[in-house]
């Protein structure tokens, strides 16, 4: 099947879901698949039921969208049964169709969905009840999104995030039943992996996994932000979009994960890897040129690295996602230098001394958003990309040349290998990896390593997909047995 031809129908009533179906089309444009709606059907001698059963059938999956109304229920003579919408008669061609054709359901959420949206009678109220209760299958649910502006630019931003990691997530299953995963083989990944750390060369992605599972990891910091609250298996966005919407807005949440970022990080040993790190940089800056520093990116969202190579006098460079104090500042670029003195700039001017030690934090920090504030009380910027909502805009804005990567990072970006240590390759982490590959032009020559006992087939599988060799070790047992090579070098040394 040519994954250019893969067409998904998307099923819905019309008028209270309008827009809602507009973001679903366009989500399936940006996977290259192709939709199929009621509103691209041409003149036909077929009744409607027909039409929409035929296409129905020609499709691969089906994307179900359903509100509170009912919608057109067809009459015999229209080909229906004077009982059941068309969307159920959509739904009943997918099912019975052989081999039955998937189905990704999306239910409007009861309890917070607006009055007017709803069925006008009793009968037609109660017969929703029913259709809903009887569907049978897992469904996300969505809320109504009135307190984001209407426009073609970011249109329902919460409710496209669903249906994009929903389609994401069916793609990684679709390529899991055609590509079978293979076992990356550590013996001969596990040399090259320590060559990339040590002898500088490699662009180094720092993920939460440095600190395994204990405090500061991604499943930790989710599971305080729950509190207790949503499913174990929520991922650290997921989680992050909860807490927000619990806490009751973006300052309340903000000072949550703040707090929690502060308590875990008391809790938290220094990663041996920030240790070898530290050694590796102060040996290209001792050296100078034509040695340039490597550039560090880190996606966690304390500061442990930063201060862990206090020493070395680091840089940050961070996105500002959102600005109180001045909107135009959003989606540029932050630059803190190890002094407190910052700059705010467009991607494509940041410039940085070539023997800078720069740690890039696309995800940014509550802890960095503190320092700034204390710096400059004045200065009201939000770094911190933690919610789905905040990956959505953050994401977007990376096709942008002023508010994309920073240009300087580039060339690192474009020759140097690639490695990943501790890197949790979950939906969101994918995303923005694959997003920063395209901004900058990535080669699919160089190499890139992953240091990562993946946690699921879908995330192997993933970086397959990134042209990664894995070597599966957690980030402590690669840097310790990496610790311990050099040590054993230096003895035997005379």
């Amino acid at each position: 099947m040519a994954e250019s031809k893969f067409k998904v129908f998307i099923s819905s009533t019309s008028e209270d879901l309008r827009r809602h179906r507009e973001v679903a089309r366009d989500a399936v444009l940006d996977m290259d698949w192709h939709p199929v709606m009621m509103e691209h059907f041409g003149a036909s001698p077929e009744t409607t039921v027909e039409a929409c059963a035929g296409r129905v059938k020609a499709c691969d999956l089906v994307l179900l969208i359903v509100g509170m109304r009912r919608g057109w229920v067809p009459s015999p003579a229209q080909g229906g049964d004077a009982e059941r919408s068309i969307t159920a008669l959509e739904l009943d061609s997918a099912r019975v169709n052989v081999p039955a054709i998937e189905v990704l359901a999306f239910l409007a959420n009861e309890k917070q969905w607006p009055g007017l949206l709803w069925e006008d009678t009793d009968a037609g109220r109660a017969w929703m009840k029913q259709f809903r209760a009887s569907l049978n299958q897992p469904a996300v649910f969505f809320d109504p999104e009135s307190d984001l502006p209407a426009g073609p630019s970011d249109p329902l931003l919460r409710f496209r995030g669903k249906i994009q990691q929903a389609l994401v997530a069916h793609k990684v299953r679709l390529l899991a039943r055609q590509q079978p995963v293979q076992a990356a083989s550590a013996v001969d990944d596990f040399g090259r992996a320590r060559e990339a750390l040590m002898d500088a060369g490699s662009v180094l992605f720092l993920g939460s996994a440095v600190h395994a599972l204990g405090p500061l990891s991604a499943a930790a910091v989710a599971a305080d932000l729950r509190e207790g609250n949503v499913d174990q298996e929520t991922s650290v966005a997921t989680a992050a979009e909860y807490s927000e919407r619990v806490k009751g807005g973006r300052q309340r949440f903000l000072e949550r994960l703040t707090a929690v970022i502060d308590t875990q990080q008391k809790q938290a040993a220094p990663p041996v890897l920030f240790k070898l790190v530290a050694e590796m940089l102060a040996r290209v800056r001792a050296a100078g040129p034509p040695r340039r520093m490597p550039l560090l990116v880190s996606s966690s969202w304390d500061l442990e690295l930063e201060d862990s190579l206090r020493d070395l006098q680091p840089t940050i460079v961070a996105h500002i996602v959102r600005s109180a104090d001045e909107r135009s500042r959003e989606g540029k670029i932050l630059v803190l230098r190890h002094d407190g003195a910052y700059e705010i700039c467009l991607a494509d001017k940041v410039n940085l001394p070539k023997d800078a030690c720069v740690i890039y934090k696309p995800l940014g920090s509550p802890l960095l958003n503190r320092r700034l504030q204390e710096i400059d009380p004045d200065l009201d910027i939000d770094t911190v990309v933690a919610t789905e909502s905040d990956h959505l805009t953050f994401l977007g804005r990376l096709e942008n040349q002023h508010t994309q990567i920073p240009t300087r990072f580039t060339r690192h970006l474009q020759d140097s290998p690639l490695l990943f240590i501790g890197y949790p390759l979950d939906l969101w982490n994918y995303r923005l990896v694959a997003q920063v590959f395209q901004t900058a032009g990535r080669l699919g020559s160089n190499s890139i390593l992953a240091v990562r006992r993946p946690a699921s087939q879908l995330e192997a599988l993933a970086w397959r997909r990134l042209g990664a060799a894995v070597v599966p070790m957690e980030a402590d047992e690669f840097s310790r047995r990496v610790a311990a090579n050099g040590t054993a070098a230096r003895s035997a040394a005379p």
